[in-house]
């Protein structure tokens, strides 16, 4: 079994995945391909039972996350399966377990203090660039989201935002693999096709950076082209940088807002709306992260009945 029989069973996977997913699917499956899974077995130069055995081995071995590594798994399985029904290869039928994890990391939340600083220094450079990643940390919104706002869908007499599009990179089948192209899409589900609130104090901003500016222009790069989401990940990353904060990644400022919200006695309803979510279960589970302070809260009330 060459590399290149390998290669072409892994494009033709691809190819066929595209026609029946959203380009956003797709974009994760392409990255998690051409990340994890496709330079492995090209490197083995053959798939078989002990080669996918060594794989998760592997994958059990590298510190990711278990939801991670569920997730690498469960394309590695749809590839194998396609592989098999196509005659591709003669491969035996192969049964995947996934590592067990006694212990899943939390995702990140910025501490109160250094979210301010943040916020602070945001609100004292308001460009459309900073006010754009205000917005992830104000409003919850996704990264992709902020980059895909026009100045249409900003209502500024009613103080309201809303999020029509998104937008993402995603691979180009039979390219090379740094291959890569800028997408504007619609939001990753129907709910998040929402109306979230401007927060309190950016009107006046947002009102003052619109002076002159078109409609039809995208809110960050206020030009007819949006804003890589790269460059919203870089422009955070050297925020905190400056500030002596802890690194923290774009999107785990949007579980520092759902945190926030909890706090706030937001209730559940109310923040799965925000957030853009379809049930309430998506918020709970992988948005609200209780810290000591609300658990010690909890528990001295519960004394307090005593």
């Amino acid at each position: 079994m060459s590399q290149r029989s390998i290669a072409d069973a892994f494009r033709l996977w691809e190819a066929e995945k595209a026609l029946h997913v959203k380009p956003s699917s797709m974009a994760a499956y392409s990255l998690t391909v051409r990340t994890h899974i496709r330079p492995f077995f090209e490197k083995r130069g053959e798939i078989s039972s002990q080669t996918v055995r060594e794989f998760v081995g592997c994958l059990d071995r590298s510190g990711m996350s278990g939801s991670t590594i569920r997730g690498i798994l469960t394309v590695t399985k749809m590839i194998l399966e396609f592989i098999a029904k196509e005659g591709l290869m003669d491969i035996l039928p192969v049964k995947i377990a996934s590592p067990s994890r006694k212990l899943s990391r939390l995702p990140q939340v910025m501490p109160i203090e250094e979210e301010r600083q943040l916020i602070r220094y945001l609100d004292s450079n308001p460009n459309p660039m900073n006010m754009g990643l205000m917005l992830c940390v104000l409003a919850g919104m996704r990264i992709g989201e902020v980059c895909g706002l026009k100045w249409k869908d900003i209502d500024l007499f009613n103080h309201a935002i809303h999020i029509v599009r998104t937008v993402y990179r995603i691979y180009l089948p039979y390219e090379k693999m740094n291959k890569t192209r800028l997408v504007v899409g619609s939001p990753k589900t129907l709910d998040s096709a929402r109306e979230v609130p401007i927060p309190s104090g950016l009107v006046d901003k947002l009102i003052r950076i619109r002076m002159g500016k078109g409609e039809e222009l995208f809110f960050t790069s206020c030009s007819d082209k949006p804003t890589d989401p790269q460059t919203i990940r870089r422009l955070l990353y050297k925020a905190t940088t400056m500030l002596g904060l802890h690194s923290i990644r774009v999107h785990s400022l949007r579980h520092t807002f759902a945190t926030r919200c909890m706090e706030s006695k937001c209730d559940v309803k109310t923040l799965s709306a925000l957030l853009g979510h379809s049930d309430v279960s998506t918020t709970l589970n992988l948005y609200v992260h209780p810290g000591l302070e609300q658990k010690r809260s909890c528990v001295e009330e519960m004394m307090g009945l005593l």
